[in-house]
């Protein structure tokens, strides 16, 4: 995310943004199991839990208390200025629970959008989280929460490119299994035809996302690539030819190599086929 944040133009905010204690304690529970939230796993749980579903649960409960807050605001209690306050917020509050859309209110959504980013405001919800909570630190907590759950899919992406980007042949992996690995990690990046967003690319001074037409599905839609974008990003640098000759060449060198192996291993081998085809006995 601090990646994305900066190559977006985000700057110093940046780093207010992602000192938020909600986001730090989000990043704690995931760090603190290794990526992956544990739980029993009886059949009366569901196992193991993403870092997806856990900032899924923390943006819920920073949703549930920040809607509880502003509900239980008696706004006949308030004077002319804090009311404005509460209106200015409870419309904010409206486009971040969904009650209204983002384009059918853009101005709004720019100054949410704004706000999350600002030096100032950041370090000040910080202070007031810290002392307990404010009316506006529960909804900046709201709202940073939500940001980055909307930004995540897209800061995921580009780390996914970066790493399917390697330049140096050693990262590839120094034997055929991890070289395999990373083969199949770069296709499944490169392919995936359920990409939540669409990757870009200038062609001839024009914004392109996919291919040329190609037909129509059975409902009339066009059929386009959507990975188009970056098959010219990876076609038109040296990278796919590169991969492809890399891992090429370790195949040349050991495909009429010979390698002995204990009798030991022969029969884990055989029991392992076994196993995994169902037989009780392999030739």
């Amino acid at each position: 995310m601090t990646n994305f944040l900066i190559r977006a133009g985000k700057g110093a905010g940046t780093f207010t943004f992602l000192a938020q204690p909600s986001l730090k304690k989000y990043a704690n529970i995931v760090n603190s199991s290794g990526g992956m939230y544990g739980d029993n796993i009886d059949g009366t749980q569901t196992g193991r839990k993403s870092a997806d579903k856990v900032l899924s649960e923390s943006l819920a409960e920073a949703k549930r208390v920040a809607n509880a807050y502003f509900d239980n605001i008696n706004t006949e209690s308030l004077d002319d200025e804090a009311k404005a306050a509460y209106i200015k917020y409870r419309n904010y509050m409206n486009i971040l629970n969904g009650d209204i859309k983002a384009k059918d209110d853009p101005e709004t959504a720019k100054e949410l959008f704004r706000l999350v980013f600002d030096i100032h405001l950041g370090a000040a919800a910080i202070n007031q989280e810290d002392k307990g909570g404010t009316f506006f630190s529960k909804f900046y907590r709201f709202l940073t929460l939500y940001t980055f759950n909307e930004l995540k899919p897209y800061a995921d992406e580009l780390s996914a490119l970066v790493t399917q980007s390697r330049i140096d042949t050693k990262k590839f992996g120094n034997t055929v299994a991890t070289q395999m690995n990373f083969v199949n990690g770069y296709r499944e990046f490169r392919y995936n035809a359920n990409r939540k967003i669409k990757w870009a690319i200038n062609k001839n001074g024009v914004k392109v996302t996919t291919g040329e037409f190609k037909g129509k599905t059975e409902d009339g839609k066009p059929i386009r690539d959507p990975n188009y974008a970056l098959n010219v990003y990876f076609e038109t640098t040296f990278l796919d030819d590169k991969l492809s000759k890399a891992v090429e060449l370790t195949r040349r060198l050991l495909e009429n190599q010979n390698y002995s192996a204990t009798e030991q291993y022969g029969v884990l081998f055989k029991d392992i086929m076994c196993r995994k085809y169902g037989k009780t006995d392999i030739l």
